[in-house]
């Protein structure tokens, strides 16, 4: 390798001055920020970032829409359900009384009257006493101080047991 040459100090310092030159002349050969290309596609930039912040209104406007509705549907359901229970209790005592009335109480109806009486028992006992943890078993208003996690009421089986 005798026709390798060892470039020197100078010729260093002028390798580096060149690279400045080509990096201020990139610079130089960029378009400004009024040059009407520039300004074409800063104007694109916001007129997309426009379009997804009202596609985002939109989108925030039907959720709340559809949770208003869910909302409302849920409630129409709990008065149909409270209206349904309220005339079947009617009905059981339209029955009971008839049946009394006569003096026949059919097996079937004793059960049916008993089973209504416990559920309302059973509703009203609910009410009165706080939530208990389903992990540690610890009466808790909302979530278990204790775990930490957010409790539900216990579910019939769960109260049976």
């Amino acid at each position: 390798m005798r026709g390798f040459k060892e470039p020197g100090f100078a010729d260093r310092q002028k390798a580096a001055q060149q690279a400045r030159q080509s990096i201020v002349q990139k610079f130089k050969s960029q378009p400004g920020p009024d040059d009407p290309e520039v300004v074409k596609r800063r104007a694109e930039r916001e007129a997309a970032a426009a379009r997804r912040e009202q596609q985002r209104l939109e989108r925030e406007a039907a959720k709340a829409e559809q949770k208003r509705l869910d909302e409302e549907a849920k409630k129409a359901e709990a008065a149909r359900l409270a209206r349904e229970a309220e005339e079947h209790a009617a009905r059981l005592t339209e029955m009971e009384a008839e049946s009394c009335a006569s003096g026949y109480v059919p097996k079937s109806m004793k059960a049916s009257l008993r089973a209504m009486l416990d559920w309302q028992e059973e509703d009203r006992r609910r009410a009165g006493r706080p939530i208990a943890c389903r992990t540690c078993g610890r009466p808790q208003p909302v979530k278990c101080f204790n775990c930490g996690r957010p409790q539900l009421p216990p579910s019939k089986d769960e109260a049976d047991a």
